[in-house]
């Protein structure tokens, strides 16, 4: 960046970012945008009301850019163009705030937008692990295209969505996608720049397609690429988020199709409505189908193990009855998943052992469970033995290729103390890793635009890492959320299996404290009762600790009581609230409850 453009005022582009709850992310963005070469650049943030840090965070670590932080959420498209109006610059740059853009790559798009017959520029795309999105070059929609597409229909190509990409040179493109996108100012501003209409999604396909309209030429500059954490931004597992995506495509449909086209009318009926449900039943179906072909799994081994029995005991298969303790199963299946929850195989790491042990444990539950049922419920210890057996083995069959691979550090110079642990490797052996390795990118170190090179070479898995903030950021795909880590203070109680052990724990003393109110008058006060419903629905939680005790703590919940005594002097307590976050096992809560009960029945008082 040129300081001296800076005094200035002067600035050849103005890069535009739009934030919202992006503190997690957002440093990564701001620190590739800074190390931008061949370009007089300002960095404009235009924050939508984030309820996190995002604002603080950028003041703090670069107080030289200008942030405009609204009262309310605004949308992308009415953002964008609010910096545009702050923006001094002769180019634009709008960017997604989850993009980490090499150091030539402003200057490239920049060198093809001042074409005159160019309109917008944008460059290729790539995920967190390296893989190319399609959506760097788009066809102009048609709702058959759109209805194809959303599909995944076998005969696409009738009506393609996606347009073909070139490698290392400029083409055509008639759609850019709105994560990246470079166009000069004047023409911008020629075009009536977003349309307001739209608040997320479509304002991208919206403008590319006024530009073709107005005479001008969109340009994918294959030349560079840049790393695009997808939709973090957005909550991607909301009704609202799929809601806003096919309203947007009814809006762009209503504005640029044929209105008297009774056809695409009830397409765009069907796409913005119909569909929006479908890709959120899709999405959350996707999340669970893996806990949804274990169930079937157990399910199918406790049926087919039984009709084996039958057949060694009888020479039938009926000889319990075809389906006739289904029920059981079922219930057998449940503790099996719930275990299987709790052990962290519904999360992101090695599986194998995970779910051997957790099978093994559900196996002894259903055991215990079967042996304490009553006479005339039982059906037959050898089903429920073989099956105990058979579902561990299964499972162990299922997760088997799960491995943990080793993580290296990309680092040109000293690797950091906070990631000494790790081997390190330089950006040219980055390919060489397979797809349970993992690398570390040291940023501060290396050249942002070898990295994403060397990303789309790989196979690996991607960990970026913020020397300022002491922290990694993650993000593999689009149906996950991405990772964010503090390296020199793990934080292990945020990681999700900790967080559902946790809140399991809650809804159990939250159940036994109702059953306790029973026979224990002093729970029947109102605000007992108002804080045992908080602890069941989740908006409270039985342990927590003050965060104003020591640095970096992640946020709580209300909680009854603390992981440190009341009396405990502040260094105790500090010492004490480090130890329960960094450190943090379910057993920690046990404990606690065990030895502090008259704690938690004056907490609800």
């Amino acid at each position: 960046m040129d300081s001296s453009a800076q005094d200035r005022g002067d600035f050849l582009v103005s890069v535009i970012v739009v934030t919202y709850q992006s503190a997690a992310y957002i440093s990564y963005c701001l620190e590739s945008l800074t190390r931008s070469e061949d370009v007089d650049i300002e960095i404009i943030v235009v924050d939508n009301n984030s309820s996190d840090d995002t604002v603080v965070s950028i003041q703090d670590r670069w107080p030289d850019i200008k942030v405009i932080a609204n009262d309310h959420n605004q949308g992308f498209a009415k953002a964008c163009n609010t910096g545009v109006v702050h923006a001094t610059g002769d180019f634009l740059v709008f960017l997604n705030p989850d993009c980490i853009v090499g150091e030539d790559s402003i200057a490239k798009l920049i060198s093809q937008a001042q074409d005159e017959a160019v309109g917008l520029v944008g460059p290729l795309l790539i995920d967190g692990s390296g893989k190319l999105l399609p959506e760097s070059a788009r066809h102009i929609p048609t709702s058959a295209g759109a209805l194809m597409k959303v599909l995944q229909l076998p005969f696409s190509k009738v009506a393609p969505y996606y347009a073909p990409i070139e490698s290392d040179i400029a083409f055509p493109a008639p759609v850019l996608c709105g994560a990246c996108m470079c166009v000069e100012t004047s023409k911008y501003k020629q075009v009536g720049g977003f349309d307001e209409s739209y608040f997320m999604y479509g304002e991208d396909v919206d403008l590319s397609v006024r530009f073709i309209k107005s005479g001008y030429q969109n340009i994918c500059e294959s030349g560079t690429s840049i790393v695009h954490f997808k939709g973090e931004s957005a909550d991607k597992g909301s009704m609202d988020h799929h809601h806003h995506f096919y309203r947007a495509l009814e809006l762009y449909h209503t504005k640029h199709g044929s209105s008297s086209s009774t056809t695409q009318s009830l397409g765009v009926s069907l796409l913005s409505g119909g569909l929006a449900r479908q890709r959120y039943l899709f999405f959350h179906f996707r999340k669970w189908s893996t806990l949804i072909l274990d169930a079937m799994m157990i399910l199918g081994i406790l049926l087919v193990v039984q009709f084996a029995w039958s057949l060694i005991k009888s020479g039938t298969l009926d000889y319990y009855g075809y389906f006739r303790y289904v029920d059981r199963y079922l219930i057998f299946s449940v503790i099996w998943l719930v275990v299987l929850a709790l052990s962290g195989v519904y999360h992101e790491g090695p599986k194998r052992k995970r779910a051997f042990i957790g099978g093994l444990i559900g196996g002894v539950l259903v055991i215990s469970m079967y042996a304490l049922l009553p006479i005339d419920l039982r059906f037959s210890r050898m089903i429920t033995l073989l099956g105990s057996v058979l579902v561990p083995l299964a499972l162990l069959v299922r997760y088997g290729r799960s491995k943990r691979g080793k993580v290296y550090v990309i680092s040109q110079e000293r690797v950091p103390s906070a990631l000494a642990t790790y081997d390190a490797k330089s950006s040219d052996q980055v390919h060489d890793l397979d797809s349970h390795h993992e690398a570390i990118w040291n940023m501060h170190s290396t050249r942002l635009s070898d990295m994403i090179k060397a990303m789309k070479s790989s196979s690996c898995r991607h960990r970026f890492y913020d020397r300022v903030a002491d922290a990694t950021w993650s993000s593999y795909d689009s149906t996950s959320e991405g990772t964010y880590a503090m390296t020199s203070l793990p934080i292990t109680i945020t990681s999700s299996i900790h967080q559902l052990q946790k809140r399991l724990w809650d809804v159990l003393i939250a159940l036994l404290l109702l059953v306790l109110s029973i026979v224990l008058p002093l729970l029947w006060r109102r605000s007992a009762i108002l804080k045992i419903k908080e602890l069941l629905l989740g908006s409270r939680t039985l342990i927590g600790y003050d965060e104003s005790l020591a640095l970096q703590l992640p946020e709580t919940k209300p909680y009854l009581i603390t992981c440190y005594p009341d009396k405990a002097q502040a260094q105790g307590k500090v010492h004490q609230a480090l130890r329960y976050t960094t450190n943090y096992s379910i057993l920690d809560d046990i404990y606690l409850t065990l030895t502090s009960p008259l704690r938690i029945i004056s907490s609800l008082m």
